[in-house]
């Protein structure tokens, strides 16, 4: 078994739109056939599209936008136009599809949190803080026969070429955070030693990074 079978069980768990409708900070539906989405401000919360296209254009800018879905420069004013990857399986359906089957290699899994260590560790080595990172906020394609991670969401990430935020912050803003709130959200899921055990790989591969 490999990262691709794991895949196809993941796609079986959840359509596509109910994945898309756990936004709750935005309106996120397809632009087209194509596999594209297009994300704008819900109504009632603090906008944060605008902020989150920046941070975009920052990551092409600084070389480091493999580490995102692609998104469409051109897009209109508004909304933020980018790539769905492979139909929005977020780290987090990973998970909970490692905990509940013992049958999946572990092996699998310690392949899964070390790419996504190595993953959150270039990002916040060109300086960026996500500051609302959860397994929610990483999605998981293929590459190949192997997991690929992706960070999203980014209205709330912070970097110094950014300026300033435009709204209030309740969170605590730190590369440090950022790997808490992370662990805290995987740990969340189960306690299970096996599981866990995928959490020191995280960890490892970030710091070995």
């Amino acid at each position: 078994m490999d990262a691709r079978r794991v895949y196809a069980l993941v796609l079986k768990a959840e359509s596509v739109g109910t994945r898309l409708e756990r936004a709750s900070q935005s309106i996120i539906t397809p632009w087209d056939d194509t596999g594209w989405i297009v994300k704008e401000d819900a109504p009632g919360v603090p906008p944060q599209v605008e902020w989150e296209t920046r941070v975009y254009s920052l990551l092409l800018e600084l070389g480091a936008d493999d580490l995102a879905p692609e998104f469409d420069e051109d897009a209109s004013d508004g909304c933020l136009v980018i790539k769905l990857i492979n139909a929005a399986a977020s780290l987090e359906d990973y998970a909970a599809l490692f905990a509940t089957r013992a049958d999946l290699p572990i092996a699998l899994w310690h392949e899964l949190m070390g790419a996504v260590g190595r993953t959150v560790a270039r990002f916040h080595s060109f300086g960026f803080v996500h500051g609302d990172l959860h397994p929610g906020n990483v999605v998981v394609g293929l590459q190949g026969a192997r997991f690929r991670p992706y960070l999203i969401d980014f209205g709330l990430t912070q970097h110094e070429e950014l300026g300033e935020y435009p709204h209030p912050l309740t969170q605590e803003l730190s590369e440090e955070a950022d790997l808490n709130r992370l662990d805290e959200g995987l740990r969340a899921i189960s306690s299970d030693p096996r599981y866990l055990s995928g959490l020191e790989e995280l960890s490892t591969a970030y710091y070995r990074y």
